[in-house]
C-alpha cells in the first residue's frame, strides 16, 4: 500500500475516533457480517455466481441530524465461478480473491421512529479501497494462473446501497460495488494475451450496532 494512502487512512481513523470520543452521542459503531455475490467482466463467465464472505467493523460520526460519515474495516471475498450448463460443456472453475477493505461512505437517514429515537432507513454512497491478501483457484489449469503476476493488488471502487433497520440495533444492508480500475489490464507490456478483467459485486449483510 502506498505510504501516502497509509497516512490518509490513519488520519481518517484518528479523526473519526477523536470526534467520537469528544462527542459520544454523535458516534456509533457496529459489527457487520454477510456475503458478496460477485462476477468479473472479461472472464467469459456471466452472472453473479461467486459467493464470498464479508465481515468487519463499521463506525459512524454524525455530521448533521440526518447525515453521517461512515468508515468500515472489513474482510471481503470476491471472484468468479462457472456454472455448469445443460450440456456440461463449461469446465468447472472458481477463483477467490481475499481483500482487506476500507469503505468510506456518506449516509443519509430517513423514516424517523419517534418512539424509539432512530431512523429506519439509511441510504449510502461512497468510495472504497482494498488490498489483495491472497488468491485461491479450484481449477489450477485455468488461464487465470498466468495473470497473477500482472494483477492489480490495489482495488479502488465506488458503492451505493441502503440499510433497513429492524430496530435500533439490528439492520440489513444491500449494496452494489463497482471497481473503478481494472483487476487486470490487457496491455502490450503484458505477455499474457487475455481480455482485461473488471470486478463488480452485490453485498448482502447484517449489522449489529453497539
Amino acid at each position: 500500500m502506498p505510504q501516502i494512502l497509509k497516512n490518509y487512512i490513519s488520519c481518517l481513523f484518528l479523526c473519526i475516533f477523536v470526534i467520537g470520543a469528544s462527542h459520544a452521542q454523535r458516534f456509533s459503531a457496529g459489527l457487520v457480517l454477510g456475503f458478496n455475490a460477485s462476477q468479473i467482466d472479461g472472464d467469459f463467465y456471466a452472472g453473479y455466481h461467486k459467493i464470498g464472505l464479508v465481515g468487519g467493523l463499521q463506525g459512524f460520526v454524525a455530521i448533521k441530524e440526518k447525515v453521517d460519515l461512515g468508515l468500515e474495516l472489513r474482510y471481503s471475498q470476491i471472484g468468479s465461478r462457472s456454472v455448469t450448463n445443460n450440456q456440461n460443456t463449461i469446465e468447472p472453475f472458481s477463483a477467490t480473491f481475499n481483500y482487506a477493505e476500507i469503505p468510506v461512505t456518506i449516509n443519509y437517514k430517513d423514516w424517523y421512529m419517534e418512539d424509539e429515537d432512530y431512523y429506519r432507513i439509511h441510504f449510502h454512497c461512497g468510495l472504497t479501497y482494498a488490498r489483495l491478501i491472497s488468491t485461491k483457484f479450484k481449477n489450477p489449469d485455468s488461464s487465470f494462473n498466468d495473470l497473477l503476476d500482472f494483477f492489480n493488488e490495489d482495488y479502488f471502487g465506488a458503492l451505493i446501497g441502503a440499510t433497513y433497520f429492524i430496530n435500533k440495533k439490528i439492520g440489513v444492508t444491500m449494496r452494489f460495488n463497482r471497481g473503478i480500475f481494472f483487476l487486470y489490464k490487457n496491455e502490450d507490456s503484458n505477455p499474457v494475451n487475455h481480455p482485461s478483467l473488471f470486478s463488480k459485486h452485490l453485498t448482502f449483510s447484517g449489522i449489529y450496532k453497539f
